[in-house]
């Protein structure tokens, strides 16, 4: 459902701020919207017919029954007894819920506008709320790396991965993404975890892959340009140097030389025999194979040359080629036997996926770009959560 239009004449400078914080929804069985406004209103000219209710501004809430949250662990706990593997278990109810159109709500979430890794760290937060609060979760665009010739700008996820929902109709609500982002989920996740018998992390991790389970397309477009590795010989580096795609607005981050990764990957790796290749996902196209075998000669290289760009500061080329080279770089990091990454939303989307493999998470780590120091920081570090996603970590 999209907003109604509508216009709010406050006479003073606050009028467009309080344009672009009217947020609409349906109020069930009323047949009727209803606005929140941000100031006290003089005048109002709606040029839709619809009636509307309109009341002040107020923290974004939605009632639910007290049941929502424990429905969705009940089903959990009676699939315990199937004797079926903890992730077969959250997907089948994770199935029941999504495709339940006739028992929940339906809660439309549009795109938040940032970088790929952002938009989908603040859907994924956005997905556990909406499934505590017993509402099916339909994210919507538009979304900037949606390639006009795939599909839609406005299709949310559909571009480049399966559908979360079969469910149609009017939403009860349509929310921006954004608006979760000071919204707690509480226990929520560890009551999944108990239930589940697994970490926090573990949840988190497939409740992300269930929402980005890709179409049999953009599997097959990732693989054609990702370079043969074997993913237990080999450690991963998410460089981030700010070459190309620059930074926004107040970012404190810092462009740190690979020489920094190079040593943390030295001391992870202890003189192991087990690693014989570094796979290096960045944003320079300045930094050469060549530079990277004369600094760590015992090692083969692999940094597949891309068309860089995040699309929340710039575009090169191809959006649909440009999201496969990304998602390309993302799974091999996800599959590399040990991972570095910068202080990046990247680095959490990733940290996040590789809860989902089988031979479990292994270990990754990220280098602290805003200080001066850049200190690797690693599971178990007092500062390892700093700056992660909304709702990941307690």
């Amino acid at each position: 459902m999209s907003p109604t239009h509508c216009r709010c004449n406050l006479g003073s400078s606050v009028a467009a701020q309080a344009l672009s914080d009217f947020t609409t929804y349906l109020t069930p069985g009323t047949g009727m919207y209803r606005i929140c406004c941000a100031s006290p209103l003089a005048l109002l000219t709606l040029t839709s017919s619809t009636a509307f209710i309109l009341e002040p501004s107020r923290p974004f809430t939605l009632s639910t029954h007290p049941s929502d949250a424990g429905r969705f662990l009940e089903c959990l706990r009676a699939d315990n007894t199937e004797g079926k593997r903890a992730d077969q278990r959250l997907n089948e109810c994770l199935d029941s819920h999504q495709y339940g159109c006739e028992n929940r709500p339906i809660h439309q979430v549009i795109a938040h506008k940032g970088g790929y890794a952002s938009t989908l760290n603040t859907w994924v937060h956005s997905f556990v709320w909406v499934l505590q609060h017993g509402q099916v979760w339909l994210p919507s665009g538009p979304f900037r790396y949606n390639d006009p010739g795939l599909c839609d700008p406005e299709a949310g996820l559909d571009c480049y991965y399966e559908k979360v929902t079969n469910c149609t109709g009017t939403p009860i609500r349509v929310s921006k993404a954004k608006e979760f982002l000071p919204l707690s989920t509480g226990t929520f996740l560890d009551d999944v975890a108990t239930s589940l018998g697994v970490s926090r992390n573990w949840v988190w991790g497939h409740i992300a892959q269930y929402a980005l389970r890709m179409k049999p397309s953009t599997k097959d477009n990732m693989m054609a340009i990702t370079p043969a590795f074997e993913a237990r010989h080999t450690f991963g580096i998410q460089y981030r140097s700010f070459d190309l795609t620059g930074l926004m607005g107040n970012d404190e981050r810092k462009s740190v030389g690979i020489d920094k990764y190079l040593e943390y990957a030295d001391k992870l790796i202890k003189g192991a025999s087990g690693i014989r290749t570094m796979y290096v996902m960045t944003d320079t196209n300045q930094l050469t194979v060549d530079y990277l075998k004369a600094a760590r000669s015992q090692y083969e290289f692999l940094s597949p040359q891309r068309q860089v760009a995040d699309l929340a500061i710039q575009q090169a080329g191809s959006i649909a080629n440009m999201t496969y080279e990304l998602l390309a770089d993302m799974d091999a990091m996800v599959q590399a036997e040990v991972f570095i990454g910068s202080h990046s939303n990247i680095f959490w989307l990733i940290h996040a996926l590789r809860e989902t493999r089988e031979n479990g998470p292994g270990m990754s780590c990220w280098v602290n770009i805003r200080s001066e120091a850049a200190p690797l920081l690693c599971p178990g570090d007092a500062e390892f959560w700093t700056d992660s996603p909304v709702g990941m970590a307690k």
